[in-house]
């Protein structure tokens, strides 16, 4: 006995060590991770990151890889009604997982209501814990925008859509987003979009919206969509956005136009034959300016098809007798033409 003593005692020592015993995994996967709904137009899609472990803290994750995991999704209309089965994605544990469905015109038409939504993840036995809820909103989305343009103006680029002149309720809302895509096809890739401004629809859709953000010669894509924020009783809220409706004619960022030139001046002379001599100011950053001359009650029409480098023209010949009005325009080094200044008038004489 006294030689059994040592190995023993370091037997049972080693065992203590193991700590006390814990029950076996029920092997059933942990709720769904940031569980998410949004309502587009008549579709609601919900996404999800698969669990990446068990209800009671194992890891789904092995040495052969992630588990595979069944995310279970299915639908309840109204507190009263059955949980209607909808769908079943297969994934592994921690995969990003999504789903869409359009919605039945029951749920897509009327006031908006809230809509339940539970997803649960199932173990390969089909087994899991309670379902995670989450609301979207049924009823008429908001109407989509149509006929949207983008054009280059002054301040930025300019965007305009028709006008809804039946909003339907209050809290609608215009999103504009916008980002610099080379390709209308970019729209249909899901790619997110840094949001731009919203307008408020004051009981009436102005119909456009100015991006002063825009930079300068970098075509710009434009993504708009109407909103409906719904207060629930409980209060939360819920937002459906309608359809988008995407530009892709690469407007591009113009810069604030030059300013007319200054002290422009105008002489005539009739030393040979009858001219017109003009002087202005210059203008910092321009590459040229444009001028333009009138007779009598006429529009006015430019000298030169292309800008003035220098701060002196002389327009002849001109005819005698006429009153003539002159004035002058700035243009940038994109070849941006600037307002036009006032006009200075002049007659020549008779002979």
């Amino acid at each position: 006995m006294a030689w059994f003593g040592p190995a023993l005692l370091v037997l049972l020592a080693g065992c203590a060590s193991e700590g006390p015993l814990r029950p076996p995994s029920l092997h059933l996967p942990a709720a769904v991770r940031g569980l998410r709904a949004e309502r587009t137009g008549d579709a609601v899609t919900l996404a999800w990151t698969a669990p990446v472990r068990t209800s009671d803290g194992v890891s789904l994750i092995g040495k052969h890889g992630p588990a595979p995991v069944t995310v279970e999704i299915c639908r309840r209309a109204a507190p009263a009604e059955a949980c209607l089965p909808l769908a079943q994605v297969r994934l592994v544990s921690g995969q990003a997982g999504s789903w869409a469905e359009t919605l039945p015109p029951t749920l897509a038409t009327g006031p908006a209501r809230p809509l339940t939504y539970q997803v649960r993840a199932l173990n390969r036995f089909g087994k899991g814990v309670q379902p995670t809820p989450v609301e979207a909103l049924a009823g008429a989305a908001p109407h989509p925008v149509l006929l949207l343009s983008a054009m280059p103006v002054s301040r930025g680029v300019a965007l305009h859509w028709q006008p809804d002149k039946d909003p339907g309720a209050d809290h609608i809302q215009l999103e504009v987003t916008r980002d610099e895509a080379t390709a209308g096809a970019d729209a249909a890739k899901g790619k997110p979009r840094p949001a731009l401004l919203s307008v408020e629809v004051h009981g009436a859709d102005a119909g456009g919206a100015l991006d002063t953000g825009a930079r300068l010669g970098v075509a710009q894509f434009y993504t708009v969509q109407r909103t409906r924020t719904v207060h629930l009783p409980a209060g939360a809220d819920l937002v459906m956005k309608s359809a988008p409706a995407h530009v892709a004619e690469q407007a591009n960022a113009l810069p604030q136009p030059l300013p007319p030139a200054t002290g422009l001046e105008a002489v005539v002379t009739t030393l040979a034959l009858p001219e017109v001599a003009l002087v202005w100011d210059p203008v910092e950053g321009a590459a040229g300016y444009l001028l333009f001359r009138a007779a009598g009650t006429g529009n006015a029409v430019p000298l030169t098809t292309v800008p003035i480098t220098g701060f002196t023209f002389t327009d002849a010949p001109v005819k005698l007798g006429q009153r003539l009005r002159y004035s002058i325009a700035t243009v940038d080094s994109s070849g941006q033409v600037g307002p036009h200044s006032a006009e200075v008038l002049v007659e020549t004489p008779l002979r």
